[in-house]
Order: structure tokens, then sequence, then C-alpha cells
């Protein structure tokens, strides 16, 4: 059992959810450590809003 809501449940709450996502850090060393949250929104971000552009279908 998992210590933590599942994936489904938080997607019927409307909370969307990043499944095996990819989200890089780039930089060097010091900037990938001074950027890492805001590198990291802006992917969550990213990936959000395009799955927002993307129409829903039902099946």
């Amino acid at each position: 059992m998992k210590d933590r809501p599942s994936e489904l449940f938080l997607a019927l709450q409307g909370y969307a959810v990043l499944d095996n996502v990819a989200m890089p850090v780039i930089g060097t060393p010091k900037q990938v450590n001074d950027t890492y949250v805001q590198q990291i929104v802006m992917d969550a971000k990213a990936a959000i809003d395009k799955a927002a552009a993307e129409p829903l279908e039902s099946k």
C-alpha cells in the first residue's frame, strides 16, 4: 500500500498530475544549485500549460 494519495484521487479532485515526466535542470553546478526550484516550477508550468491547451477526449 502506498503512503500517499493515489494519482487518480488527486486528478478527480482537479489537480494536475504529472506522471513519469522529465524535468531537466540545466546549467553549471552553481547555476543548477541556485536556480533548481525556479527551473522545476517553470518545467511544471510548461507541462501543465501544454496539457491545458490540448483538447480533452471522451471515449
